[in-house]
């Protein structure tokens, strides 16, 4: 009670307010008592029934956990997926016409 204005009033504001306060909600819920009690327990109710948009994800086997899927993605990235090496495909050039030819490039 020091954090509240309550805590800075004088004595008898704060022996007296506390009492106060008891007495009028024990007298509002002993005479509206099941009222009370009715509107909050389906308060609850309706707070807590909701019922998911999606359906529960159902797994049956265990979900990896991260260093399990590092190394089965470093094993695809590392894998040799193609067992047999392909062949170098050739592509023959043209002959030049003069190899003898002086070219000058400027240095």
């Amino acid at each position: 009670m020091q954090f509240t204005p309550l805590g800075r009033a004088a004595w008898p504001l704060r022996m007296l307010v506390p009492f106060a306060v008891k007495r009028v909600t024990t007298n509002f819920l002993n005479s509206n008592g099941p009222q009370v009690l009715e509107k909050s327990l389906i308060w609850v109710k309706n707070v807590t029934d909701e019922r998911p948009a999606f359906p529960a994800k159902i797994s049956l086997k265990p979900e990896k956990s991260l260093k399990e899927k590092f190394f089965s993605w470093l094993k695809d990235v590392t894998e040799d997926h193609d067992p047999e090496p392909k062949e170098a495909i050739v592509i023959e050039t043209l002959p030049l016409t003069s190899p003898d030819l002086n070219i000058r490039t400027p240095l």
